[in-house]
């Protein structure tokens, strides 16, 4: 059996489930929330899973799925540039501006926004494959569109 790298695993990188909390103290009535998520992969199965779930419960060899934090995502397209004044803008923030400068600077609504977007996108398939190889899973790769995501190169 081999693990079939698509779009579904994606949401399971972010780490955070989205939840709707209906509550009349919100302007509209409601609100999403994001909670903290962990989940878990079972190895014989191939199935993922909350950690906190009841099915968790009932499977037997697993280990967790790879969690991408935005911020890791960032310093890596930061990082991807090789750009002297665009390193050396982000190089001594700490970590509570940086996502704020981040978005300051590429947040532009166009050629810049998209890169990054593009780059997040690449970077949670190479750590989702990286995290195959380093566990002796075996993957294949048969979607068009994620083979042409992998051979994007940023700048």
């Amino acid at each position: 059996m081999q693990l079939e790298i698509t779009r579904e695993l994606l949401p399971y990188t972010c780490g955070y489930t989205a939840k709707l909390d209906v509550n009349d103290k919100y302007p509209l009535g409601m609100k999403v929330i994001y909670e903290p998520t962990a989940y878990l992969f079972d190895a014989e199965t191939f199935l993922i899973c909350d950690k906190d779930s009841d099915e968790s419960d009932y499977l037997c060899d697993t280990i967790p799925f790879p969690i991408v934090n935005q911020h890791e995502a960032m310093h890596a397209f930061v990082d991807s540039i090789n750009n002297k004044r665009i390193t050396n803008l982000f190089r001594y923030l700490p970590d509570e501006d940086f996502g704020k400068v981040f978005w300051g600077v590429f947040d532009d609504g166009g050629e810049n926004f998209c890169a990054y977007h593009r780059f997040e996108e690449k970077y949670r398939y190479n750590i989702i494959i990286k995290w195959c190889e380093d566990n002796n899973i075996p993957y294949y790769i048969k979607d068009p569109d994620i083979l042409k995501v992998l051979e994007y190169r940023p700048y």
